[in-house]
């Protein structure tokens, strides 16, 4: 398991994880609100093949109250996860599938969080 390291609070600010042998990220803070973030990826490093197809590539996460018919109209919060500026062609590839995974455990792990539960390890 990886140690993330940096400062995520600002614009501007970095974090970086991973094992640079395996997947390394070092992500920018490009925009941050009180129910925003948006990551860019600056460096990517790692023994993975399409590893470098990270490169620029940017993730959202933008939290929206919303108020559910299926939960007899309950509100909830919901996060709505965006990761783009992909390269072309991209879909279909065997790096999309195992990003499409990663990015369903993380986003598990953090509902599992945000329901005081514990999160999943990666």
């Amino acid at each position: 398991m990886s140690k993330t390291t940096g400062d995520a609070s600002k614009i501007g600010g970095e974090i970086e994880y991973g094992d640079k042998s395996m997947w390394y990220n070092k992500l920018e803070v490009t925009d941050l609100s009180n129910k925003k973030i948006v990551w860019k990826t600056v460096d990517v490093q790692g023994g993975m093949p399409g590893v470098e197809d990270w490169l620029k590539t940017e993730m959202s996460f933008e939290l929206e109250e919303k108020q559910l018919e299926r939960l007899q109209g309950k509100r909830v919060t919901v996060v709505l996860f965006k990761h783009f500026n992909l390269p072309e062609n991209f879909e279909g590839t065997k790096m999309y599938a195992e990003m499409n995974w990663h990015w369903a455990v993380i986003l598990l792990g953090l509902k599992n969080v945000a329901e005081g539960k514990p999160g999943m390890p990666m």
